[in-house]
C-alpha cells in the first residue's frame, strides 16, 4: 500500500490518498479499519491515530493445457467395445474446485459432465456412451476455490459409424474392399473395424450390413 503524501506523521485534517498494490495474480478486494469500501485508490482524512488494512483476493483463473482425446483401438461406436477418453491438465495458484466438460453432440444436444481428478493436476472423462456418429465439439471449464473461472477453446472429435470402415465420411466401395480383404478372418469380438457387427468373424453379414448403408454420409 502506498500513501500520498508519504509522511511518517500527519497533522489533523490532512487528506491522504491510499493505494492498494496487489501482487501478481491477486486483486484488491476491500478496505477495513478506519476506511471501508472497495474504492482504490481512496482518500482518508486524518483525525487522530488511524489504522487501515487492505485485503486482497486471488485473481488468477485456472490454466487449462494438454487437452487430448484418445479412443479405443479399433474405434467402435458400440458402447460394449468403444470408448472416448478426454483429458487435460489444470493448474491454479491456489486450488482447483471443479472441472466441467461441456459436450455438444451431433444431434444438437448438450451434456455437462464433471471430469475426474487423476494425479498431478490431470483430469479426465472416459465415456463409452458416445454412440451417435458425427462430429462432437467440447470445451472444458475450470473453476478454482476462489471462484475464478476459465474456459478452454473449442475442440472437436469425430465418431464414424461402424459401417464406414476407413472413416473418410462416406460409405463406398473402398469400405467393402477393406472388409473383403479380411474375409474369413477371425478374432475377438470387435477386434478390427472390418468386424462391423462385432461377432468376431469377417463374413458376409459384415458386407451386407455395410452395403445397406452404401453412399450414406455420416459427416455432420
Amino acid at each position: 500500500m502506498t500513501k500520498n503524501p508519504d509522511q511518517p506523521t500527519y497533522t489533523f485534517g490532512t487528506n491522504v490518498t491510499l493505494t492498494a498494490l496487489p501482487d501478481s495474480g491477486w486483486m484488491f478486494d476491500s478496505w477495513s479499519g478506519d476506511v471501508t469500501g472497495s474504492e482504490n485508490p481512496t482518500t482518508i482524512t486524518i483525525t487522530g491515530n488511524m489504522q487501515v488494512t487492505a485485503s486482497f483476493r486471488d485473481g488468477l483463473a485456472p490454466q487449462i493445457t494438454n487437452i487430448t482425446q484418445t479412443t479405443s483401438d479399433p474405434f467402435d461406436t458400440a458402447p460394449a467395445y468403444g470408448w472416448v477418453n478426454i483429458s487435460c491438465l489444470v493448474t491454479d495458484n491456489i486450488a482447483v474446485s471443479t472441472v466441467i466438460l461441456h459436450i455438444h453432440h451431433p444431434d444438437g444436444s448438450w451434456g455437462n459432465v464433471s471430469m475426474t481428478a487423476a494425479v498431478d493436476g490431470y483430469y479426465y472423462h472416459s465415456n463409452t456412451m458416445f454412440s451417435v456418429a458425427g462430429n462432437y465439439t467440447y470445451t472444458i471449464q475450470a473453476t478454482d476455490t476462489t471462484n475464478n473461472t476459465n474456459t478452454s477453446t473449442t475442440n472437436i472429435f469425430s465418431l464414424p459409424p461402424n459401417w464406414e470402415i476407413n472413416s473418410d465420411g462416406v460409405c463406398d466401395i473402398l469400405d467393402l474392399v477393406l472388409i473383403s480383404n479380411h474375409y474369413g478372418q477371425t478374432g475377438a469380438n470387435g477386434w478390427i473395424r472390418e468386424d462391423v457387427d462385432n461377432n468376431g468373424t469377417i463374413e458376409v453379414l459384415d458386407l451386407v450390413y455395410t452395403s445397406n448403408h452404401f453412399s450414406e454420409s455420416w459427416w455432420t
